[in-house]
């Protein structure tokens, strides 16, 4: 992955409850900021819980910064999940190379 977008380079910007799991934390993120100009700056939210599993490396993320989701985020069993607690994911939204590495993450 693009060291830009490395985990530990995340900023949190806001933190506010999950409407849909009101015990659910919920951070607003900044991924990608660079002094760079051609860097694709990527805002995004993400639960507290997976957030933790994320900078414990228990989950880990791809990111697509000119897609529709740019950021697609695997369990330990490398399943799709969704980035905030509570919410489905569109898989309508997702291109073709996402799409194949998903099939990539299921076969690990």
């Amino acid at each position: 992955m693009n060291e830009i977008y490395n985990i530990n380079l995340w900023q949190i910007v806001l933190e506010g409850q999950n409407k849909l799991l009101p015990e659910d934390t919920v951070y607003q993120m900044i991924i990608g900021h660079s002094i760079k100009e051609d860097i694709c700056e990527i805002t995004m939210f993400i639960s507290k819980i997976n957030y933790e599993n994320l900078l414990n490396g228990v989950y880990h993320i791809r990111v697509y910064p000119y897609a529709t989701e740019k950021v697609l985020l695997f369990d330990e069993k490398n399943n799709l999940i969704s980035l905030v607690n509570g919410f489905e994911i569109n898989y309508d939204n997702l291109n073709f190379y996402q799409i194949n590495d998903i099939t990539k993450e299921r076969q690990r």
